[in-house]
């Protein structure tokens, strides 16, 4: 036996409005995740010795709110050269160890940490965790995503 017309229209209508219910929520979750201005990774909790990746519109949204102490590049020299951010201090990964005193004072403050490839600002996030810097956030992806999210470098 079949629905009536009118059946099928309120369910066809009732089913609209979940769907667009759900969009909305999905939306709304999706845009708070993702905003440059999100403070989330500032306000994370991290144990001693840990550090946090972040995506580069996180590392953005840090550098547009001025919401960070340092923001270190330990690149090597010829990769520096090629670009990089312009608010970053260069300290290749080779002398971060001996060169740590110089960012010492930001220790508990929002140190962003970038690379070429991410994979030396991940060995240089761990450093610096371990030498009791709070919040160290690395950029997944490093300068190479940087790049080709379109975000600004300088040379």
């Amino acid at each position: 036996m079949k629905n009536s017309p009118k059946k099928e229209e309120r369910q066809s209508t009732f089913n609209g409005i979940i769907c667009r219910a759900f969009g909305v929520v999905f939306l709304v979750m999706a845009l708070n995740v993702l905003h440059p201005c999100n403070t989330w990774a500032s306000e994370t909790y991290l144990h001693p010795g840990e550090y946090l990746d972040i995506a580069n519109l996180t590392a953005m949204g840090f550098i547009v709110n001025k919401n960070f102490g340092v923001f270190i590049d330990v690149s090597k020299p010829e990769e520096w050269k090629q670009g990089h951010v312009a608010e970053a201090t260069h300290i290749p990964l080779e002398k971060l160890k001996n060169r740590i005193k110089e960012i010492e004072k930001q220790k508990n403050e929002v140190v962003i940490v970038i690379s070429k490839f991410g994979d030396r600002s991940s060995e240089a996030s761990k450093m610096l965790a371990k030498n009791g810097f709070t919040k160290v956030y690395n950029i997944l992806g490093g300068m190479v995503d940087w790049k080709i999210m379109g975000y600004p470098v300088e040379k």
